[in-house]
């Protein structure tokens, strides 16, 4: 894990992970299976992209500026989920293309732009 702000959004996944498994093992609608398959993508894709971020704003004092601008907390883990949770929402994309789409996006490049 890695660091224990994220814990939370890690259990989430986990558990959606085993509730997955447990559909596949007892045969569930395949829709079902797809729709928690899916979910699993997209929270591990939302999870990454708010990891990298992070990472980016330790490293630049003005990257984090421009995000405490738009009123998150560049220091608390889950506002920078929240800020990159609120971009993603503008993805035009479902299922397993928007976690793709998620994954292949630079959730700092707004902030850059505004710097």
């Amino acid at each position: 894990m890695q660091n224990a702000q994220d814990a939370e959004y890690e259990t989430e996944i986990a558990e959606l992970q085993r509730k997955l498994v447990e559909l596949q093992e007892n045969e569930a609608a395949p829709a079902l299976i797809e729709e928690y398959s899916a979910e699993v993508r997209i929270l591990t894709a939302l999870l990454g992209a708010a990891r990298a971020l992070d990472q980016e704003l330790q490293g630049d004092p003005e990257l984090s500026s421009e995000l405490a601008m738009r009123g998150f907390q560049p220091t608390q883990f889950r506002e920078v989920y929240a800020f990159v949770y609120e971009s993603a929402l503008d993805i035009e994309k479902a299922g397993s293309e928007f976690a793709r789409e998620v994954e292949l996006t630079d959730f700092s490049q707004p902030l850059r732009e505004t710097g």
